[in-house]
């Protein structure tokens, strides 16, 4: 199964922490927290109706395409077009995949520790977006 999400790519952040009284609570950062919340909407739409989430060994491939800067040197342009021009800058491409597979566990498959295989790229595009496909073993 395949899934592309219009949207641009958000990192996984540290985990906040708050107190009440004597009890510490952790959360998402804001900005985590809507991404995933937006993937989960995005992804929910896009499957069929009746759809029950996976629950056999997978191996899911993702690329996550970042816009490209708005600066370019005649290199870096020439790079891009022939494919050779990869993001080698923060956010690390393990905190997308972090991020992301945490938004879709429950919905596209059951708990993602039924994950054994995980392929991720991070590319850029000229508009950001987020390719998923998921395999059962």
């Amino acid at each position: 199964m395949k899934l592309t999400f219009d949207i641009e790519p958000v990192a996984q952040g540290r985990p906040r922490f708050s107190s009440f009284g004597k009890h510490m609570r952790a959360y998402d950062p804001p900005k985590s927290m809507y991404f995933k919340e937006q993937i989960k909407l995005m992804a929910r739409k896009m499957l069929p109706e009746g759809y029950e989430p996976i629950s056999e060994p997978v191996r899911v491939f993702m690329t996550f395409y970042r816009p490209l800067p708005k600066t370019l040197t005649k290199l870096n342009r020439q790079a891009h077009e022939q494919g050779k021009f990869y993001p080698r800058t923060r956010p690390d491409v393990d905190n997308y995949v972090k991020g992301l597979l945490d938004a879709l566990s429950g919905i596209v498959y059951t708990d993602d520790n039924i994950i054994i295989q995980i392929t991720a790229d991070k590319k850029y595009s000229d508009k950001g977006r987020i390719e998923f496909e998921i395999e059962v073993i």
